[in-house]
Order: C-alpha cells, then sequence, then structure tokens
C-alpha cells in the first residue's frame, strides 16, 4: 500500500520512528544534566578544587583535605539533592494521577505541612530527640493525608478540584500551628526548626543519601508493580472500573506511596516548596505525553532541585536554603500559568 505525503498513517508511522530518538535524547540530556551538577557541586565553593585535584580524589591518589572536603561534605549533599528531588518529583506526578488535576501538590495540599507539624510537636514541643523525625515525618504525612482524603469524599471521584480545595485548607491551618509552635518554642529550638523547615541540604550526609534513594528505589518498585493499573486508571473511573483496574484501591496506594516519598523528602531536608507541582508538568513537556510521566518527572525533580541548590550556595546572596529557591521557582511558574489562563480565556 502506498502512502501520500502527508497523510494519517505516514504521519502516525513518523511520530513512532520518532519515538525512540527523542527519549534517547530527552534521558541522555538529563542525565548529563546531573552529572554537571555533581561535579559542580563538589568543585565550587570557598575552596575550589580543579580538575586534577578531583580526578585525584576520586581515584584514591588524594587522601588529605580534599577528599574531606569531597567526600564527607559535598558530594553526600550533591548526591541527595539528585535524589530527594526526584522523590518530589515521583510524588507529585503520582498525586497529579490520583487526583486527575495539574494543580495538586504535596505541599499545596498539606501533606509536606503535616509532616513538618509532627515532627516540631515532638521535637519542639515534647523535647524528643531529632532522632524521631523520620517516624513523625511519616506520621505526620499519612496522617494528613487520610484526612484531607477522607474529607474530600476520595479525591476525584467527587471531582477534581475538591480534593485541592480541601488540602489548601489543611494547609492553611497546618502552617498557622506550625507558625505557633514555633514561636512559643524556645530561641535555640525555634531556630533549628526554622532552618530545618526552610528546606536546607546543609546537613545531608551519606546517610541521607543512602536513605534517599532506598525510599526512591522501593518506591519506584512499587510504581511499577501498579503500572499497568496506572495507564488504565487515566482512562477514568467507568472504564478502569470495568476494566479491573479497582480506581478506589488505586488512588490509596498511590496517595501512600506520594506520602511516604515526600515524608522522607521532608525528613531528610525539611519542606521543599513547590518543587513536585512544576516538575511534572515539565517533564510532561518534554516527554510530550498527556499524563504524568512517572520516570520523567522524578528525572526533572532531581535536576531541578539540584540546580536550586547549587544557585543557593553560589549565585543567589545570602547563601538562603534551596528550599526558598524551588518555592520562588515554583510561585513563578504559578503566576505564569494564571496569567496564560487568563488570556486564553481559561481563568
Amino acid at each position: 500500500m502506498k502512502y501520500t505525503k502527508g497523510s494519517p498513517r505516514l504521519q502516525h508511522r513518523n511520530r513512532q520512528s520518532q519515538r525512540p530518538l527523542r527519549t534517547v535524547i530527552v534521558w541522555s540530556s538529563l542525565t548529563i544534566i546531573a552529572l554537571t551538577t555533581i561535579v559542580l557541586g563538589v568543585s565550587l565553593g570557598s575552596y575550589l578544587l580543579s580538575a586534577d585535584q578531583l580526578f585525584a580524589v576520586l581515584t584514591g591518589q588524594e587522601q588529605g583535605f580534599e577528599r574531606t572536603v569531597v567526600l564527607e561534605w559535598r558530594l553526600p549533599r550533591a548526591l541527595t539533592a539528585l535524589g530527594v528531588g526526584a522523590c518530589l518529583g515521583l510524588s507529585g506526578a503520582l498525586l497529579q494521577t490520583v487526583t486527575r488535576n495539574p494543580l495538586a501538590s504535596p505541599d499545596l495540599i498539606g501533606i509536606s505541612g503535616g509532616a513538618f507539624t509532627a515532627v516540631l510537636l515532638l521535637v519542639v514541643v515534647l523535647g524528643s530527640e531529632w532522632a524521631v523525625v523520620g517516624p513523625a515525618a511519616l506520621a505526620g504525612g499519612l496522617v494528613t493525608a487520610a484526612l484531607v482524603f477522607s474529607l474530600s469524599g476520595g479525591s476525584a471521584r467527587h471531582g477534581k478540584s475538591r480534593f485541592l480545595l480541601v488540602g489548601v485548607a489543611v494547609a492553611a491551618l497546618l502552617s498557622g500551628v506550625n507558625s505557633w509552635v514555633v514561636m512559643s518554642a524556645s530561641l535555640e529550638s525555634a531556630m533549628a526548626a526554622a532552618a530545618w523547615g526552610a528546606g536546607s541540604l546543609a546537613a545531608s550526609t551519606w546517610q541521607s543519601t543512602g536513605v534517599a534513594i532506598g525510599v526512591l528505589v522501593i518506591c519506584g518498585v512499587l510504581c511499577a508493580f501498579t503500572a499497568r493499573r496506572i495507564r488504565v486508571h487515566q482512562l477514568g473511573d467507568d472504564l478502569s472500573q470495568a476494566l479491573g483496574a479497582a480506581p478506589a484501591r488505586l488512588r490509596i496506594e498511590l496517595l501512600v506511596i506520594s506520602v511516604i516519598l515526600v515524608s522522607a523528602a521532608t525528613a531528610l531536608c525539611g519542606p521543599i516548596g513547590l518543587l513536585p507541582l512544576v516538575a511534572t508538568p515539565i517533564a510532561r513537556a518534554i516527554v510530550r505525553s498527556g499524563n504524568a510521566p512517572l520516570a520523567g518527572s522524578a528525572a526533572v525533580g532531581a535536576a531541578l532541585l539540584a540546580i536550586a541548590d547549587l544557585l543557593a550556595q553560589h549565585v543567589v546572596p545570602g547563601s538562603p536554603p534551596a528550599g526558598l529557591v524551588t518555592t520562588v521557582i515554583g510561585g513563578a511558574y504559578l503566576l505564569v500559568l494564571i496569567l496564560a489562563g487568563r488570556k486564553s480565556g481559561v481563568a
């Protein structure tokens, strides 16, 4: 059969042939960005390292101060930024899949705030050790997610916006509680809580790197097991129910995975504002997918947080926490989205 130029079948074949090449280009670019942030992260700073010094440290030829700078201080921070960013990007993609709402983000609906609240109550109010940060953040995130999910009547089942609106209300409530706890605490506890609550990677260690990567791998495997059901879920509740995907149970499963990811990230470096919101639409644009690409969102989230941390350390005056930089980026994204919607008559 002959195809005329511009025929739908020929265009479809061309698109199919271009997909593998585009996939290779996208993932190669993201890999290069990740490696570049690692190299810059371990080289830049008040004590600059040359390429020769960095090579000597990585090959074990240098055992002095440069080794301490690279392997104990800078490299764990760079790798933790990538791991935490990937966790947040994947968390945002899962949440947007659950709600079918592109504006759904763990920090906007209060999950990050709930994790922060639980840590503040245990550490600042009850005087517990910072060792309980991980379990406390997870418990706070799960309780908050369950509250939002129950108050909204089960997410997308009762409308795409209800889950988000309830979450925004809960997030505002928790923000007030968090501010009150910090203001009521002693000066030392308040300063520690405020620094952690801004989303800083300064205290990153190899342990935090291992936790971030471990949580990411476990949750990634869980997502892989639900991949087929997720694709069916994106067709709508009625069709997914008919195909045996059990959309209500799947929403709960994905929500729990999303909460685990964002709670782990919050426990490691504090709340990172709006990064889960912007990672998925960027991934969707570069992958050219109408749905939330999970792996792509994780990769974009990793790149965004690593870049934000580099900007915070070496470009922005005062070296603010990376969470403040991502909040500014996310706020600018929301503003552009609103203005674009207004011009097109959507908003």
